[in-house]
C-alpha cells in the first residue's frame, strides 16, 4: 500500500528529492523568486519593474572588470550591482531622466562595457551565459546561505519601514511632511534591492529576478487591499511559482529558468482570468 502511494501522487512530488541538485535548486527557486518578491510591491508603484533587470545587467560589467583585476567574481558583480543602483538614483533625484529611464541608461551603458571588455579579453573566460540566464541546477551551499542571508535582510527592511516605504511611494510630499526621510530610506531600499539582485542573479539570472520583482506582486495585488496581506501573498506567490517551475523543468527536461518564467506567464494570466469572473 505505502509502495503504491509513493509510486502515485505523493512519489511525483518526493522522486526528485533524490538528486541533491534538484533540492539545491527548489530551495535557490523559492528563495530567489518568493524572497525578492518582498520589494516587489514598493518598486512596482515606483514604477520601477525593471529596476532588478537593468541592475543584473549591469553585474557583467563588474564580473569582467573584476576577473581583469583578480576579484571575486560574486564581490566584484556585488560592487556593480551597488554602483549602478547609485547611479540610477541620482540620475532619477537629479531629473536627468524619469525613473524606468535612468534604468535603462544607466544599465545599457554598463552592460555594454562589461562586454566590450570581455571581447577585448577572451582568454579571461567570464561565463556571462551564468549572469544572464543563471545556473540553478548548480547551486552550492555557499550559494544558498548568501542568497538566505540577502532575502533575510530585505525581509527586515520591509517589516521594520514597510508603511514609510508605500506612503513614500504613493506619495513624497506627504510622505515628507510626515516626517519620512525619502531619500535616505529610498537609498537603502535600492541598495537592499541591489543584495538581492546580486544574490539570485548568480543563481537564476537576469531573466528571472524581474519575474520575481513583478509577477508576484501583479498576481496578488487585485485580491488584497493592506500592506501585510500584500507583502505575505507576493512571496508565497513568488515562492510557490518557484517551486511549481522547477518541477516542471525536472518533468518537462527543460531548463529551469525559462520553466520558472512559463510558469509565472501561466499564473499571471489565470490570476487575471479570475479578477475578470469575479467582476
Amino acid at each position: 500500500m505505502i509502495v503504491a502511494v509513493l509510486n502515485g501522487p505523493l512519489g511525483f512530488f518526493l522522486d526528485p528529492f533524490g538528486l541533491r541538485f534538484f533540492l539545491y535548486g527548489l530551495l535557490a527557486a523559492v528563495l530567489a523568486v518568493g524572497g525578492g518578491a518582498v520589494l516587489g510591491p514598493v518598486s512596482m508603484l515606483r514604477q520601477e519593474a525593471y529596476l532588478t533587470q537593468g541592475v543584473g545587467q549591469s553585474m557583467v560589467a563588474g564580473a569582467a572588470i573584476g576577473s581583469i583585476l583578480g576579484v571575486p567574481t560574486m564581490l566584484a558583480s556585488f560592487a556593480a550591482a551597488m554602483g549602478a543602483a547609485a547611479l540610477v538614483h541620482l540620475v532619477g533625484r537629479a531629473r536627468f531622466a524619469a525613473s524606468s529611464s535612468a534604468v535603462a541608461v544607466v544599465s545599457s551603458v554598463l552592460f555594454a562595457i562589461g562586454i566590450a571588455v570581455i571581447s577585448a579579453d577572451r582568454e579571461r573566460g567570464v561565463n556571462v551565459s551564468n549572469v544572464l540566464f543563471g545556473n540553478i541546477l548548480g547551486v552550492s551551499e555557499a550559494d544558498l546561505i548568501v542568497l538566505a542571508g540577502a532575502v533575510s535582510i530585505a525581509v527586515v527592511f520591509v517589516l521594520r519601514n514597510g508603511r514609510m516605504l508605500m506612503l513614500a511611494a504613493l506619495d513624497e510630499q506627504v510622505a515628507h511632511v510626515h516626517g519620512v526621510r525619502v531619500r535616505a530610506l529610498d537609498l537603502l531600499r535600492l541598495g537592499i534591492t541591489s543584495l538581492v539582485v546580486a544574490a539570485s542573479v548568480q543563481v537564476v539570472g537576469v531573466s528571472l529576478v524581474v519575474v520575481a520583482l513583478a509577477v508576484p506582486y501583479l498576481v496578488v495585488a487585485p485580491w488584497t487591499r493592506s500592506l501585510g496581506g500584500l507583502v505575505g501573498l507576493s512571496c508565497a506567490a513568488g515562492a510557490g511559482i518557484g517551486a511549481i517551475g522547477m518541477y516542471l523543468s525536472y518533468y518537462a527536461d527543460i531548463p529551469s529558468g525559462p520553466a520558472i518564467v512559463i510558469v509565472a506567464g501561466s499564473v499571471f494570466v489565470v490570476s487575471r482570468f479570475l479578477g475578470m469572473v469575479r467582476r
